[in-house]
């Protein structure tokens, strides 16, 4: 996908600092940590340059005005935000960010962060205007009929696929399983939709029942004539030592929904932390 320059003016500031090392990264006597629960540090940083950077015009392409540099903008979507008492009442950690770029509105970005959690529904930030401003929208349900999740989500990831449709999965506690659904509309809870079977929403990792983590989601168009979106889904997979790797993956389906033998195992790693898996995708092609 290919986004104009300005688009990244978002950088976002919801962020943990990569020289902290919390204690939920520590080695346990059993092996690997998990990073669940999630981490509830409050995180700080002195204000820079690129805080106070006006505003570039609509639609006045990459650079500044009479320059050859690239504005770069630093925004903090809990203070450019369209609730302007949210900065001064926000005391959530707001961390360890999620960020998708609608490619086929690259002005549509939304965001997740450890900013509230599943009491009623749990919280997307979403812009409409590129970055510049943000609304904390509370618009993710619980994935009816399962535990662990008072306190969760406690990992997150979103990704965007084609035709405005986003995909999120999410993390609970206790037990840790990961649930993936979709939704139509960032800003309204009705048109999330996850996988249910008997009224109980499926679980993405179809192994490592009740101990899975650190999911990352991705879509990416099929291979071949690549008309289909596919969402794969990463996560650790703690059953076994050394911490397993694994990605499920669902085939053209809204909300996604992982079938017997799409669960493959890709790795393992050993160390002091959770193995923190990731992914990249190749748009051209299909290939992750």
């Amino acid at each position: 996908m290919s986004v104009p320059l300005r688009h990244f003016i978002v950088g976002l500031v919801l962020l943990m600092p990569s020289f902290v090392s919390p204690s939920w990264a520590q080695e346990s006597a059993d092996g690997p940590a998990r990073s669940s629960p999630k981490d509830l540090t409050p995180y700080s940083r002195p204000a820079i340059p690129e805080d106070v950077v006006p505003a570039a015009p609509r639609g006045e392409g990459e650079s500044a005005p009479g320059t050859s540099i690239n504005l770069i903008r630093v925004i903090d979507a809990v203070v450019n935000n369209t609730d302007a008492t949210l900065k001064n009442t926000d005391t959530f950690n707001d961390g360890e960010t999620s960020i998708a770029v609608n490619p086929q509105n690259p002005d549509e970005i939304v965001m997740s962060a450890f900013s509230g959690g599943w009491g009623t529904n749990a919280v997307m930030w979403h812009s409409t205007d590129g970055g510049q401003t943000w609304t904390k929208r509370f618009t993710v349900p619980v994935p009816p009929g399962v535990a662990g999740v008072t306190g969760c989500p406690c990992d997150q990831a979103f990704d965007y696929g084609r035709g405005d449709l986003l995909y999120g999965a999410a993390l609970t506690f206790s037990p840790t399983n990961v649930y993936s659904g979709s939704t139509t509309n960032p800003d309204s809870s009705a048109a999330w939709s996850w996988w249910i079977s008997s009224g109980v929403a499926q679980r993405t990792n179809l192994v490592a029942t009740n101990n899975a983590d650190q999911p990352w989601l991705l879509v990416n168009r099929g291979t071949g004539f690549g008309s289909d979106d596919d969402v794969y889904v990463a996560y650790d997979d703690f059953t076994v030592n050394p911490v397993g790797m694994r990605v499920s993956a669902s085939i053209n389906l809204a909300p996604p929904q992982f079938l017997a033998g799409s669960d493959k195992f890709v790795g393992s790693a050993s160390g002091a932390i959770t193995p923190r898996h990731r992914m990249a995708k190749d748009s051209r092609n299909g290939w992750m």
